[in-house]
């Protein structure tokens, strides 16, 4: 999301987050209040956020991986279509 790791909490605290955060966040705690949870702080959603994201790549490359090796009928890393 920009220059720095989200999950670095001094470097996120040491820059201002962005108004779409700041939404988010307004966002999540609504939803949290609605079920009886507690609020999160800005920075455990930026936290969530990190964690989030990095499951979504993880489950892209896991699709990614699992599509090419349907083509790669000899597992040489080449795609050999029929």
């Amino acid at each position: 999301d920009g220059d720095y790791c989200l999950l670095d909490i001094e470097a996120v605290a040491a820059h201002p987050m962005p108004a779409s955060y700041w939404d988010g966040l307004a966002r999540q705690n609504a939803s949290r209040k609605k079920f009886g949870q507690p609020p999160l702080t800005p920075e455990q959603y930026v936290a969530l956020q990190a964690q989030n994201r990095s499951i979504g790549e993880k489950r892209l490359n896991d699709a990614i991986s699992l599509a090419f090796s349907q083509f790669d009928a000899n597992g040489d890393g080449v795609v050999t279509v029929k």
